[in-house]
């Protein structure tokens, strides 16, 4: 018999030697991976490039009311093919407007948290829901149990007024909840939009721009309700173009003065050759993409561009906010 003795496993005669040689094969890709295995799970070079940042260990649904945890946040970023958590002070920002540890949410709705920490930036996001009897993941249903009292809007002229409306939630354990406009979110959009993302975050007092037909989206929590409504043009003449009639003196501010839409006229010309003057309360006038009202106070200093519309026309300036 030869000195390479044949062994029988599973079936199958196997060599010793061929044996050893696969163990070898075996143990030396496991050993090989492991310093690979290491560092991908530390760096993850191929996944996060340098530049790439993450805010980790935040809550992102709130109760109104319930006070911001800044201090649950940690900044994440990647340099060097490398992960670093940022070790100096953070700043943080909700919707632009600064918020600090134990910052009150008073308002339901969804807010972009900007932190900033250095040079180094991220952003997540937060959803502020309304006091609830039980858990929000408990509701099972919602439904419109008073519809709003106006489904038409005059273009850029008439405000959005939601007081009306209340929501009727429905718990897994038979309790139910009626939550009035204060406690819901509404969104706009085009009829028939998907959801609530595909429209914009609205509040009593908003003017539409567009005209057509559009849905109005209520959500509470992750429920989601919709009434259609329309918005009709600014006037049935057509205009030809506006103009300024009047304007404050000075467009500078300081953080927390009112502004003042009754500083403001403009003057309608038609086609038919006729004019209208329109109010200041009448127009649409936006500050970076915010609506503004009589005694809309400025809560963060900088330069606001202004646009004043009237139906389709619009005209634009620029003020500055300082401290």
């Amino acid at each position: 018999m030869s000195k390479q003795v044949e062994l029988l496993q599973n079936g199958k005669r196997r060599s010793p030697v061929g044996r050893f040689v696969r163990m070898l094969l075996v143990l030396s890709m496991m050993f090989g991976m492991m310093p690979a295995a290491a560092y991908a799970a530390k760096d993850c070079p191929m996944a996060s490039p340098d530049g790439t940042t993450r805010v980790w260990g935040v809550t992102k649904t709130y109760t109104k009311g319930e006070a911001f945890r800044s201090h649950e946040a940690s900044l994440e970023y990647h340099m060097n093919n490398r992960v670093h958590n940022y070790t100096g002070n953070l700043g943080f920002w909700a919707n632009g407007v600064p918020i600090e540890n134990g910052y009150k949410f008073m308002e339901v709705g969804q807010k972009l948290i900007t932190v900033k920490g250095g040079e180094w930036v991220a952003t997540y996001e937060l959803q502020v829901i309304p006091v609830l009897k039980d858990r929000w993941e408990s509701i099972e249903k919602c439904t419109i149990l008073t519809q709003p009292a106006k489904k038409s809007y005059r273009q850029s002229a008439e405000d959005f007024d939601p007081k009306d409306i209340v929501v009727r939630c429905v718990f897994k354990n038979g309790t139910t909840q009626d939550l009035g406009y204060e406690d819901l979110e509404f969104y706009a959009g085009k009829r028939d939009m998907a959801n609530y993302k595909a429209g914009k975050a609205i509040k009593s007092g908003y003017r539409f721009s567009e005209v057509g037909e559009k849905d109005l989206i209520i959500r509470v929590a992750n429920k989601e309700m919709r009434i259609p409504f329309t918005v009709t043009p600014f006037s049935k003449k057509i205009i030809s173009r506006v103009e300024l009639i009047k304007e404050p003196a000075s467009i500078n501010y300081k953080v927390g003065d009112g502004f003042r839409v009754s500083d403001f006229a403009a003057r309608c010309f038609y086609e038919d050759g006729s004019t209208e003057d329109i109010s200041g309360n009448v127009l649409s006038i936006t500050a970076n993409g915010v609506q503004l009202y009589e005694g809309y106070k400025f809560v963060v200093a900088g330069k606001k561009n202004i646009v004043i519309s009237v139906g389709d026309f619009s005209t634009q300036f620029t003020i500055t906010v300082s401290k």
